[in-house]
């Protein structure tokens, strides 16, 4: 895969991970940022290292997923498309097991980019509170702001009610509960507020 030619095309970058390309690399610094201090500490296989990786060392390619654009577009896309394993061993040539060591090693690092960012999803009403409040000031991707001084956030929120698929528990009990008979496939249930610009908040 093209990886520069991918995410340069706002189309299908679009369609692979929701993102426009200004907004790919605005997340893009802070996810090499992070990524840097991760790989310093903790090898790709997700054991932590005995001595922290020297600057040096760091400066080196990884053997897959070389650059961090060829990373961050591997993890959104496995988000996003919620590929099996082998179909994206096939799209980046490696294998299965590597496709797992990759996908665990850049979730958090994911996770903390986003954060930085100012960008993560709250995940209680304190949390989505403080967000709200912060995000007229702080709001790296909106692009659409209602303003004459560009600060003001947006008019409304949008709330809707989701099925998210989980893995089967190994408890027979928590598998009735998280059984869903309409969708037949275990699952919980999250609530997902939205902005007009459709950003989970």
């Amino acid at each position: 895969m093209n990886t520069h030619k991918v995410t340069k095309n706002a189309a299908q970058l679009r369609a692979l991970t929701t993102l426009d390309p200004d907004e790919f690399d605005r997340l893009l610094k802070p996810f090499k940022l992070e990524f840097r201090r991760h790989r310093k500490m903790y090898k790709i296989k997700g054991k932590r290292r005995r001595t922290p990786l020297s600057s040096k060392r760091l400066e080196n390619p990884t053997k897959y997923l070389p650059t961090g654009r060829d990373r961050l577009l591997f993890i959104l896309l496995a988000l996003k498309t919620d590929a099996i394993q082998q179909h994206l061993a096939a799209t980046f040539e490696m294998k299965q097991t590597t496709v797992s060591q990759w996908y665990n090693f850049l979730l958090p690092v994911l996770d903390k980019a986003l954060k930085n960012l100012g960008c993560k999803p709250a995940r209680d009403l304190d949390e989505l509170v403080a967000a709200l409040r912060e995000s007229e000031d702080k709001d790296p991707f909106s692009k659409h702001k209602n303003g004459p001084d560009d600060t003001k956030a947006d008019a409304s929120l949008h709330m809707d009610v989701t099925g998210r698929q989980i893995p089967r528990n190994t408890d027979s009990e928590a598998q009735k509960k998280d059984y869903s008979g309409k969708f037949s496939h275990h699952a919980v249930k999250n609530t997902i507020i939205c902005d007009d610009h459709q950003r989970i908040v």
